[in-house]
């Protein structure tokens, strides 16, 4: 799971405090980029090796999601230009 945070560096992993399988990888930090579009380029079986340490199959799924759940803040976002590029062996 790619994330902002305001509090943890770029690069960053932890382990999803609500199920323990999941794993965050944080991709922008601070407030810098707050109010302005944001772009992030990563490499998923790349990261996947980093999480887990091999790779986990194929890409099942994707959600996108803006929340305050830790915050209780009214949350704001918009997405576009979501794509996945596979890359040659």
């Amino acid at each position: 799971m790619y994330f902002w945070s305001d509090q943890v560096e770029v690069d960053k992993r932890i382990s999803s405090a609500h199920t323990s399988p999941v794993k965050l990888l944080v991709v922008a930090s601070g407030a810098s980029g707050l109010g302005s579009r944001q772009s992030a380029r990563r490499n998923v079986a790349e990261d996947c090796r980093r999480a887990y340490g091999a790779g986990r199959g194929p890409v099942l799924g994707v959600a996108v999601m803006t929340d305050t759940f830790n915050t209780g803040e009214k949350p704001v976002g918009e997405y576009t230009g979501i794509r996945f590029e596979c890359a040659g062996n």
